[in-house]
């Protein structure tokens, strides 16, 4: 599995831009819909979306397969960053697999954040528990505050 170092331009003559959009080696990189390309005798994937959806080009696809219109996307691939703090670890769960630092995945995957603080320590506040990848995302908490162990005093009777 790779992103490509080959991309897909298409210049739009309207207003002279142009707009990159990633290719990957494996299906499973675009997250869900894609177009099938060959470049240079190599067979990669394009991701397609919707109109809507925040890395659309202006490039329209129409899918016989199923009647529906998408836009080719120009990214497939999503950075997870996790920021750890002091005296608490943050684990992301996505795809199958546990992350403690920062990683990527394809569009539309579901990720699952737990916060475990360390020993005499509460967890600070995640700012995500959960979600579905769209975008690039940044996961954090809030500070962990000492919660020194409860003393008992000893008394004779």
């Amino acid at each position: 599995m790779a992103k490509l170092n080959k991309k897909l331009n298409i210049y739009k003559t309207s207003n002279n831009t142009t707009q990159s959009c990633e290719l990957y080696s494996t299906v499973a990189e675009t997250g869900g819909n894609y177009i099938p390309l060959t470049v240079d005798g190599v067979d990669c994937y394009a991701r397609l979306g919707s109109s809507s959806d925040g890395s659309a080009s202006s490039l329209a696809v129409h899918k016989n397969s199923n009647g529906s219109d998408y836009r080719v996307a120009q990214r497939g691939m999503f950075t997870v960053s996790i920021s750890q703090s002091s005296h608490q670890e943050i684990v992301v769960r996505c795809n199958g697999s546990s992350y403690t630092s920062s990683f990527t995945c394809p569009y539309g995957s579901t990720y699952s954040v737990s916060l475990t603080p360390s020993t005499n320590y509460s967890a600070g506040s995640l700012n995500t528990t959960s979600g579905t990848v769209t975008s690039d995302i940044s996961i954090y908490a809030t500070a962990a505050t000492y919660s020194p162990p409860a003393t008992y005093d000893r008394c004779c009777r």
